[in-house]
């Protein structure tokens, strides 16, 4: 059971701010037909990866069912580009849109309204949409953030419960999801994480003036809790591509049916 302490003094982000370089590669022609019912939702620079549909519903419907069962007092959908497109789909999951920050943007600055000359494009990878999260969870009063990637759509539905449950016991800062693969090695998945709001000022430290810009290099300064999932059921597996679109159309309708 998670701890009360966690429970009620949480909230998640689903982090949807990368480029989708590998899908675009892949043939972005392709990618359109899956996304032809939400194609208004995407501008002529972005492709929005949380919102390509898998087994007939979108990755980022998917995402906020999947937590659904748990207790936050907020939630929020960060993401690049012009936030507007996400207007109508803010509303019916109650998602606060939350924008990457750059080093243009004071350490005052609000989270959720950046200009548009001051959002971050691609150089702090997905640390700058930790970051702008980090910083909105803080402004909300929540002590933890739930950090889930926006292109996994299977996630557990005991996530945050057993990523809460791990914190308790370990009294770590970080605690970070992972999965035992088929060759029995141990694989975390960063993004996928419990954090205490409190990291926000020694990551922007790392970002901004350290130039640090790897997940993992930053984290490995911290002690970080592991909760192991242990299934044959691929709950952390990710879209990157057109293959790996296929093969999560093939998941929706077998193992995670």
């Amino acid at each position: 059971m998670a701890d009360d302490s966690v429970i009620g003094n949480s909230s998640f982000a689903i982090l949807a701010g990368g480029r989708a370089s590998r899908m675009r590669a892949s043939g972005t022609s392709s990618v359109s037909v899956s996304v032809s019912s939400i194609a208004s939702s995407l501008d002529s620079n972005t492709l929005d990866k949380c919102l390509l549909s898998v087994g007939g519903k979108t990755i980022l419907e998917r995402i906020v069912w999947r937590l659904s069962s748990s207790d936050f007092s907020s939630s929020a959908l960060n993401a690049n580009g012009e936030l507007s497109r996400f207007t109508e789909l803010s509303r019916q999951y109650g998602l606060n849109l939350v924008r990457d920050l750059s080093p243009s943007v004071e350490d005052t600055a609000s989270p959720s309204s950046p200009s548009p000359e001051q959002s971050c494009n691609s150089l702090l990878g997905p640390l700058a949409g930790l970051l702008s999260s980090l910083r909105w969870a803080r402004s909300c009063g929540s002590r933890w953030l739930l950090t889930v990637p926006g292109d996994c759509p299977f996630l557990p539905r005991d996530l945050f419960s057993r990523l809460s449950s791990c914190q308790s016991s370990s009294g770590s800062l970080i605690t970070c999801a992972s999965s035992r693969q088929g060759n029995g090695e141990l694989r975390r998945h960063p993004v996928t994480a419990l954090w205490d709001t409190s990291l926000h000022d020694d990551l922007a430290t790392s970002l901004f003036s350290e130039g640090i810009r790897k997940i993992d290099l930053w984290t490995s300064r911290h002690t970080i809790a592991i909760e192991e999932w242990d299934s044959p059921l691929d709950f952390f597996f990710n879209v990157n591509d057109r293959a790996d679109l296929a093969r999560a159309n093939f998941l929706a309708r077998t193992d995670f049916r």
